[in-house]
């Protein structure tokens, strides 16, 4: 088995001395997993950090054997624009480490690919607000429950079929529901920020803190086992609660 493409390392782990166990979210192959001899090199070390974008050739003698990373060249080097701000640093590292753990490897995923590389883009430039990085993520861990067959349906309300007033979400259903149709029960519904449903500019940190309990709720409900995995969302909430 022989392929050529580009993806972001998402993972590494020391094997020996100098090599390493990497894990490399492909655009067109998903996820792929192998052993880079002398990773850890003086003159190789720089490539293999987590975050990188890389071009690469992937070489297994039999198809599910763990295969071997050539031909490894940098393209762009996310991470190491953002090493000074925890708060997006936690961001990165809670998709990734849904990514490792959630995702079956060598199953292709490349329109996820597209938007998780867009995020990283829009992450690591200067320009780019904090609250903006942080609706992106909240619209990107639906996406991902979406990709893991665990879509969430906001078009229109799953009582009167509306797509207007759109403002809960049926913790049951998955689906959204309108103002009019959650009279007298809203306590029992998820709060759905406008931002997820309109192309809204305007939007405050509580907004943005419903948003991302509504992501982790489903993200508990249908991935439970794996809970354990989404330790940065609670660092990434402490962040959002400080920037208010």
């Amino acid at each position: 088995m022989k392929f050529s493409d580009e993806g972001i390392i998402i993972s590494t782990k020391k094997y020996g001395e100098n090599s390493l166990i990497v894990k490399i979210f492909a655009r067109d192959h998903g996820i792929y997993r192998s052993f880079v001899r002398g990773a850890k090199s003086k003159k190789t070390n720089a490539i293999y950090q987590v975050g990188n974008l890389v071009s690469f050739e992937f070489r297994s003698r039999l198809e599910d054997n763990l295969g071997s990373f050539f031909s490894v060249n940098p393209i762009s080097s996310f991470c190491s624009r953002i090493m000074f701000d925890q708060f997006r640093l936690n961001c990165v590292r809670s998709l990734f480490s849904m990514l490792d753990s959630l995702f079956l490897e060598r199953e292709n995923h490349s329109d996820f690919f597209a938007q998780l590389l867009a995020f990283m883009q829009k992450i690591s430039a200067e320009t780019s607000e904090k609250k903006d990085i942080m609706a992106d993520y909240i619209k990107l861990e639906l996406e991902m429950l979406k990709e893991l067959g665990y879509g969430i349906d906001l078009s229109s309300c799953v009582v009167t079929n509306s797509t207007t007033n759109l403002a809960y979400v049926s913790p049951k259903s998955a689906h959204a529901v309108s103002i009019s149709a959650a009279t007298s029960h809203e306590n029992k519904l998820l709060k759905l920020p406008s931002f997820l449903v309109e192309d809204a500019s305007e939007f405050n940190d509580q907004h943005l803190l419903e948003g991302l309990h509504l992501s982790g709720f489903f993200l508990q409900k249908f991935l439970s086992s794996e809970q354990q995995k989404f330790s940065y969302r609670e660092e990434i909430k402490k962040d959002l609660v400080k920037m208010g």
